[in-house]
């Protein structure tokens, strides 16, 4: 494997070295591919057609953006360049996502729901790189001890892992990981917004704060990096957490669920599923699953397993057949705005909203699907560790980015209601247009 281009344009290129050729044993390996039947966005494509990208692709870009750092730092600021430890960074950058299950966070919903016990993606990472997989292998081989760091790097919750400037760049407030999936997310779902990847990466100095070599920005730069943080803002709110997207989350999540509550007293082949299907097999199990049938489960598996439950004529899967239709032929739930009857409303008035809608949900019918969803995105946090945050250097100093006023776009919510019955979407509507709330 010379080379791979990607649909966004660029070129990965190995080098022909002993450091080249592990680079790509790990993309030619299992559980490496195993990321091109893992959808970046979930259900995403449902309302952006060209959001059909991969974790394969985003894990190669963010690859490709830390070659581009390294050569940064090694023309600029050879002083913090370290060979081994730039090498390091390159196999970070690579292999971060390694652990998503089927459609990224679409799987980690459903599992809830089902009452899966399954981790975060970053733990599953960690389980890959030290288990008995081809990566692992690879790695082992090749120096043991990095094996050991990379894991150990991957099991630690975010703001924790990260030991200096490089491990910013993989998981701090401005990361490669970010900058990558804000410029290909844009790409595939249409949604433009104003980032320069190759910008922003040339314009990152080295600096000393307390002692501590930490990422920086000059002040040229500070109209970049807010236009980073509103792409970022805007992505999530438009694309990501899409309220059709997510309603089409809560489908699986309930067809799971349902799944799995009949499959205690079911076989497979009673319900007219796959005994050997991935997500089946995820249902069944009563403990944590394996690191091998974790990896077994993939975009592919969990399609199989969405048209098996829409065509089952077992009477247990009634209303999961119909949730598994309704997927299939991309109808999501019914979706109220909150925002649409109440501008600016208050906490108050969202509880209130809340307790109605599922007062309305139970009488109709308790067992169908009803989510009163909520959330807050903030753009920017300013954190202790000064590697996690976006500093910029100044003539007198180092200083936050939050420190410029202007500099850090507004944070955005929004208060959704789903249900798939249409009564209780017509109570509910007629409740808010009413005095009631």
């Amino acid at each position: 494997m010379a080379s791979i281009r990607l649909p966004t344009g660029e070129r990965i290129i190995f080098p022909k070295s002993k450091k080249g050729r592990l680079l790509a044993s790990l993309v030619a390996s299992a559980e490496f591919q195993r990321l091109r039947k893992i959808q970046q966005l979930g259900f995403s494509d449902k309302r952006f057609p060209g959001a059909n990208h991969t974790r394969y692709e985003h894990s190669l870009g963010v690859y490709q953006k830390a070659c581009d750092f390294v050569e940064h730092i090694k023309d600029r600021y050879p002083e913090h360049y370290d060979k081994g430890r730039a090498f390091e960074f390159k196999i970070q950058a690579l292999l971060h996502d390694l652990g998503h299950g089927p459609h990224s966070h679409t799987f980690e919903v459903a599992a809830k729901a089902a009452e899966i016990d399954v981790a975060d993606h970053e733990v599953w990472t960690s389980r890959i790189i030290l288990g008995d997989t081809e990566i692992g292998d690879l790695l082992e081989e090749y120096d043991p001890a990095l094996r050991q760091r990379l894991g150990a790097f991957f099991a630690h919750p975010d703001g924790e892992r990260i030991r200096d400037f490089w491990d910013s760049m993989i998981s701090g407030q401005f990361d490669l990981d970010r900058l990558d999936y804000i410029e290909r997310d844009s790409f595939h779902s249409a949604v433009k917004v104003g980032v320069r990847p190759e910008y922003l990466i040339t314009k990152t100095s080295i600096v000393d704060v307390d002692g501590v070599a930490c990422v920086a920005f000059g002040i040229s730069a500070k109209g970049d990096l807010s236009g980073f943080l509103q792409s970022r803002v805007k992505l999530y709110n438009s694309v990501s957490h899409d309220p059709d997207g997510n309603s089409c989350d809560q489908l699986f999540a309930g067809i799971c669920k349902e799944v799995k509550a009949v499959l205690g007293d079911h076989s497979p082949e009673e319900l007219g599923l796959s005994k050997r299907n991935a997500i089946v097999r995820l249902l069944q199990s009563a403990s944590a699953p394996t690191l091998e049938l974790y990896l077994a489960a993939n975009g592919s598996q969990m399609g199989v397993f969405i048209d098996d439950v829409s065509f089952s004529d077992h009477p247990l899967l009634e209303q999961a057949k119909k949730r598994a239709e309704k997927l299939h032929n991309d109808k999501p739930l019914h979706i109220i705005d909150l925002e649409d009857y109440r501008p600016g409303y208050t906490d108050d008035q969202w509880e209130e909203a809340r307790e109605e809608f599922y007062r309305i949900a139970d009488e109709v019918d308790a067992h169908s699907i009803a989510l009163a969803d909520s959330y807050e995105k903030v753009a920017y946090q300013k954190k202790d560790n000064p590697r996690e945050n976006i500093l910029i250097q100044t003539r007198t100093g180092v200083s936050d980015l939050s420190d410029f006023d202007g500099a850090i776009p507004m944070s955005v919510s929004h208060a959704y209601f789903y249900t798939e019955s249409r009564e209780v979407k017509d109570r509910f509507k007629q409740s808010l247009l009413s005095a009631q709330l």
